[in-house]
């Protein structure tokens, strides 16, 4: 009697009120308002979510993850490259269902619907296994077994789970694949461009593979740099066999490791045309540390897998070379001095060797070289030239 008095009490036990805050934002969320926003406690609270006094387990997407993206939809001949807006939510990516279960990178999405069945109503689920991995802060990269998975879905929750993807199809390219690139995060805000991983000056041979309209940029004065941001690069091909000149904008992204040593680009291209050609590029490219040369290849669409096989076959190919960089002016040669070999190495967004440090700037963009031409032992202090991407010099002092 004692303990079903018990179980009667905790039964009809008032839910705590945080509780209920973090069920009504999550509700708030699953309905697309969009506005809602829950406080740090709330947010441990996301697993469960209060509807009708009960409680039913939810899982949740990371902050990361949530904003509004564009995918691409379609891309033919005639329409061009098209997009839409995908948004994802705390709970939910409305167009594929709501965050039913977590395993790890795999989500399971679930939409319940009503359907008519003899003049009554029964209701079914549409349930779909997506893999999610966050490429950058721009760049959301959606993994499905197959292309079918994507606009089908089953009924069977044990069915969906076992038709996720695994991290083995993933690493051997055999997964269906869906790039959404982010354009407002949670908040709403626009997001931020990110520093390109290709930086300095280099001559381009330029190669478009498209067989109905091919190209090629061999002109010895054809030149890729990052000046003035090094968010962008700037490509003037020279020397094109179509007789014109070309002049390219790359906005980068986000970039990761791919295959064989390799690595992702994403960036955004200048090119487009009344939507004919696509606004968002993924490239594979392989920097040869010895020589200094850049293969860079592209896809034709908005995609990392259509006409692109690795950083040397592409629908369109790039090779750089980099050039002689300019020499330090004469004030820089009067004395000569290294860091200590303690500061030697790869810090974040800091490179140091020997006599010179390269720092990323990653809030105005601005790549500084700065050689080490003294030391002050009185006061401690090194003194430095230094020199933006685009050849601003500056002498000052360090301290040591």
């Amino acid at each position: 009697q004692t303990a079903n008095n018990r179980d009667q009490k905790r039964k009809s036990a008032p839910i705590p009120t945080e509780l209920f805050r973090a069920g009504e934002a999550l509700l708030k969320f699953q309905i697309g308002s969009g506005n809602a926003r829950v406080t740090r406690r709330e947010e441990k609270q996301l697993s469960l979510v209060v509807s009708g006094g009960e409680l039913d387990a939810v899982c949740y997407f990371p902050q990361q993850f949530q904003g509004e993206f564009v995918m691409q939809t379609t891309t033919n001949v005639g329409t061009g490259v098209q997009y839409t807006t995908v948004n994802v939510t705390a709970v939910s990516i409305p167009i594929w269902g709501n965050c039913h279960r977590r395993i790890g990178n795999n989500f399971i999405l679930m939409l319940k619907y009503l359907i008519s069945v003899f003049h009554s109503y029964r209701e079914t689920s549409c349930i779909r296994c997506l893999h999610l991995k966050l490429r950058s802060a721009n760049v959301l990269q959606v993994f499905t077994l197959n292309q079918e998975i994507i606009s089908k879905c089953y009924t069977n929750e044990k069915l969906a789970e076992d038709n996720c993807p695994s991290e083995e199809s993933l690493t051997n390219r055999e997964a269906a694949e869906i790039l959404l690139f982010k354009t407002k995060d949670a908040s709403g805000l626009y997001t931020r461009k990110e520093y390109c991983p290709i930086d300095g000056k280099f001559s381009v041979k330029y190669e478009n593979n498209n067989p109905s309209r091919p190209n090629q940029c061999t002109g010895y004065d054809s030149t890729v740099d990052s000046c003035p941001s090094g968010s962008i690069l700037n490509f003037r091909l020279r020397g094109c066999f179509s007789n014109s000149n070309v002049d390219l904008t790359f906005e980068c992204l986000g970039s990761w490791g791919g295959p064989n040593n390799e690595r992702f680009l994403i960036f955004t291209d200048n090119r487009q045309t009344n939507g004919q050609k696509p606004k968002y590029r993924c490239a594979l490219y392989n920097h040869d540390f010895r020589t200094g040369d850049i293969q860079m290849a592209l896809s034709r669409d908005s995609t990392c897998t259509t006409d692109l096989v690795n950083s040397t076959n592409g629908y369109e190919t790039f090779l750089l070379t980099p050039k002689s960089e300019s020499p330090w002016p004469a004030e820089a040669s009067f004395g000569t001095c290294s860091f200590p070999k303690w500061m030697h190495g790869n810090w974040e967004h800091v490179r140091v060797d020997d006599d010179t440090m390269i720092y990323k700037d990653h809030s105005s963009f601005k790549t500084y070289t700065i050689k080490c031409v003294g030391v002050r032992e009185d006061e401690n202090k090194y003194l430095i030239f230094s020199r933006t991407q685009w050849l601003v010099h500056n002498f000052n002092d360090v301290w040591r």
